[in-house]
Formats: structure tokens, C-alpha cells, sequence
């Protein structure tokens, strides 16, 4: 696989967790709209839900940063590399 398309995936594999981030943060939205008029027993579970989706919406975003930041590491190396004709961490050591 070529570093590119590495990259590319990443950046993929991103936007994907970001998409299941914002349909997480819906729910918990849509749950706690419906909490206003929902009885008593179904306005705590809606009340778990909403918290439990936050917890994991929170957990998404920490996965997407270092998705990214991976990705834009690796996409400065290879900028590096193509413009210097070789990896950075491959140089002689003095």
C-alpha cells in the first residue's frame, strides 16, 4: 500500500468516527427532546441513554484527533521525503 493512500485511509476511517459522532450527539439530542414530555420511568432510561451516547461522543472525538493527527503526521513526512529525496529518519548520524 502506497503512503498516500495510507494517508487516505486515514483521513477516510476519520470522517467516519466524525459521522458516527454527529449521529451519537442526534440521538442523545432527539432522546432529550423526547425527555420533556416522557413519564417517570422512561425519563431516566432516556436520561442513561442521552448520557451513556455523550460518553461515547466524547470517546469519538479523542479516536478522530489522533486519527488525524497521524494522518497529518505522516502527510508531512511524506512531503519531507519527496522533498528531499529521503526519509528524515534515515539520515547519518554525526
Amino acid at each position: 500500500m502506497d503512503l498516500k493512500q495510507h494517508i487516505d485511509s486515514l483521513f477516510i476511517e476519520s470522517n467516519f468516527y466524525a459521522t458516527l459522532r454527529s449521529i451519537f450527539l442526534v440521538a442523545s439530542l432527539a432522546g432529550l427532546m423526547y425527555s420533556v414530555y416522557a413519564p417517570v420511568k422512561e425519563l431516566y432510561i432516556l436520561s442513561l441513554l442521552s448520557l451513556g451516547f455523550q460518553v461515547i461522543a466524547w470517546i469519538l472525538i479523542i479516536k478522530i484527533r489522533r486519527v488525524r493527527q497521524i494522518a497529518n503526521d505522516l502527510q508531512k513526512i511524506s512531503m519531507l521525503y519527496e522533498a528531499y529525496g529521503k526519509m528524515p529518519s534515515t539520515s547519518p548520524s554525526k
